[in-house]
């Protein structure tokens, strides 16, 4: 890593800020590996509004493609283990209704499969 791009100052209030970007960053990434997701989630929404506030428009540039990429890991991440339980109940639900009175063996396969 550039040594530019490990910490960042800027100045705010009339007064120096440094900001551990390196580090935030590795924080970042090991808590996406360890499930943390909405915590890692916060710390790439700060990482993006501290280079704003840092008026460095290269810096910023250069981080927007990898937060938005581990962001966009964090999404498909929550979805895979929220989502997805969410959208296996719903359709649950619907196949149940639509077996209700009927001896249809696909609905009944169905819910079988998802009913788990």
């Amino acid at each position: 890593m550039r040594k530019s791009l490990c910490w960042i100052t800027y100045r705010q209030d009339q007064a120096d800020r440094f900001f551990p970007l390196g580090i935030m960053r590795n924080q970042a990434r090991v808590l996406t590996i360890l499930g943390e997701w909405p915590r890692a989630e916060e710390i790439y929404r700060l990482i993006l509004a501290t280079m704003r506030q840092s008026g460095d428009r290269k810096q910023e540039a250069e981080a927007q493609p990898e937060v938005s990429s581990r962001r966009g890991e964090i999404m498909h991440q929550l979805w895979k283990c929220t989502g997805k339980e969410e959208y296996r109940l719903r359709a649950v639900a619907i196949y149940k209704k639509l077996a209700e009175g009927k001896n249809c063996s696909y609905y009944q396969k169905a819910i079988r499969e998802l009913d788990v």
